[in-house]
C-alpha cells in the first residue's frame, strides 16, 4: 500500500498500515489513549465508513485515493484546535501545487481545484486538564480516481489529481509531500504555527473577498469573507457592515472562480 512505499518524514514516530477499515479516524481514536509516539500516521487502502465535517460521507475508491489520519499528542491549548484543520488543508493544497495543480482552499477544511472539491479534512480532539489530550487529523484526497468514479459534490462536483493532470500520480510521493508540508506547520511540541498557516490561507482561501451564504443552525445570512484570525476563525462582514467571527457553520461561496 502507498504508506509502505512512501518516504515518511521523521516527525512521524509510527505508521499503522491498514488494508481495510471503517474509518482511519476511528482507528486513530482507538490509539489516542494508549502509550505511543507523539505523532502516529494511520493509513488505509480502503475506508468503508469514511466521514467528513458535519456528518458528511467521504467516498473513497480502494487503491486509488488517499485516506489517512495523523494522531498527535501535542502540547497546545484547546483554542489552537481550529488551526489544525487549516494547517492540514494548506498542506494538501501546497503538496498538489508542487505537482502542477492550481489549487485553492475553502474555509475551514476543503481543497478545491477549478471550482471542484479535491480534498477534505476532518479534525477531532479531546481536552484533559485544560490542554489538548490528542488531536486527530483526517485527510481524504482524490488521487487516481477517473472522472466517472468521483461523487457529486457542490457546486460543480468533485475532481482528482488524475483528472486535473491527465495522468495517474504516485500516491506514496503525494502522501509523503502532504506530511512533509504539514510537519513544517507544526512546532517541536506539535502545536500549530499560526503565522505560516494564516498567511497561506490569506493567499488561497476562496471565501475571502467573496459573497458567502452562511448557515448557523436556524440562522442564515449573506456576508463577505474578510479575514482569518490567529485561531483560525473566519471574519465576515454582513450587509449591515458588522463584522462577525465564525468558528463553525456551513459556508457556501457564491463565486468559486477566484484565481488560486
Amino acid at each position: 500500500m502507498w504508506s509502505e512505499l512512501a518516504p515518511i518524514p521523521d516527525w512521524i514516530g509510527r505508521v499503522v498500515h491498514l488494508d481495510r477499515v471503517g474509518s482511519t479516524m476511528d482507528a486513530a481514536r482507538d490509539l489516542a489513549f494508549q502509550p505511543g509516539a507523539p505523532a502516529i500516521l494511520v493509513a488505509a487502502e480502503e475506508q468503508t465508513a469514511g466521514r467528513g465535517r458535519r456528518g458528511a460521507v467521504w467516498h473513497s475508491v480502494p487503491g486509488l485515493g488517499l485516506a489517512f489520519s495523523v494522531l498527535l499528542r501535542p502540547v497546545a491549548a484547546p483554542e489552537a484546535v481550529g488551526l489544525y484543520s487549516l494547517a492540514a488543508a494548506h498542506a494538501v493544497a501546497e503538496a498538489v501545487r508542487r505537482l502542477g495543480v492550481k489549487s485553492a482552499t475553502k474555509w475551514p477544511n476543503d481543497v478545491w481545484a477549478r471550482g471542484r472539491k479535491l480534498a477534505g479534512v476532518l479534525v477531532e480532539s479531546a481536552i484533559h486538564e485544560h490542554r489538548l489530550a490528542y488531536v486527530s487529523i483526517g485527510i481524504g484526497l482524490n488521487a487516481n480516481e477517473a472522472a466517472h468514479q468521483l461523487p457529486e459534490a457542490p457546486p460543480r462536483g468533485a475532481t482528482s489529481l488524475r483528472v486535473e493532470l491527465g495522468a495517474p500520480v504516485d500516491r506514496s510521493l503525494v502522501g509523503a509531500s502532504v506530511l512533509d508540508v504539514l510537519g513544517g506547520l507544526l512546532d517541536a511540541r506539535l502545536a500549530p504555527r499560526p503565522e505560516p498557516i494564516i498567511d497561506g490561507w490569506r493567499r488561497t482561501d476562496i471565501c475571502l473577498g467573496h459573497r458567502l451564504e452562511v448557515s448557523l443552525g436556524a440562522e442564515e445570512f449573506v456576508c463577505v469573507g474578510r479575514d482569518i484570525t490567529q485561531t483560525g476563525a473566519l471574519i465576515v462582514e454582513d450587509d449591515s457592515g458588522a463584522l462577525r467571527e465564525l468558528v463553525a457553520g456551513r459556508v457556501r461561496v457564491a463565486l468559486v472562480n477566484r484565481p488560486a
